[in-house]
């Protein structure tokens, strides 16, 4: 099971909005992750230890996650979770709904990282 596909998932077939991941336990065989300020995807062959999972799920069910994964060894690594991130034993994941907003990623580009900006509004 690939965990971020699956967590998108989760929040389109039921409908939710605004979605806050605030825990998840568990494990992966693989991880796909980008550094901070790298063009390029990290590959990682595990198994590791999920030791944080946090970010939003919008409406649309664009995701922006990171995770910190810890080695046989303890050593810790992190970054922004693109996908590719196999379950090994299990991930249990908590998601919240915030039930009076709306996570939209509007049409503004922030003209520093060139990213559209996630809009947070009241649901009607």
């Amino acid at each position: 099971m690939e965990l971020k596909s699956s967590i998108i998932e989760v929040a389109k077939s039921h409908g939710l909005q605004a979605v806050a991941v605030v825990s998840c336990v568990g494990s992966l065989e693989k991880a796909q992750l980008r550094m901070a300020n790298a063009e390029t995807v990290s590959e990682l062959t595990g198994p590791y230890e999920i030791v944080s999972l946090v970010g939003r799920v919008a409406r649309d069910g664009h995701a922006h996650l990171h995770m910190s994964l810890s080695d046989s060894q303890g050593t810790v690594v992190g970054g922004h979770m693109v996908g590719g991130c196999v379950v090994y034993t299990t991930a249990e994941v908590v998601l919240v709904e915030l039930v009076d907003v709306v996570f939209d990623r509007t049409a503004v580009v922030d003209p520093g990282s060139g990213f559209r900006e996630l809009c947070i509004s009241r649901r009607n």
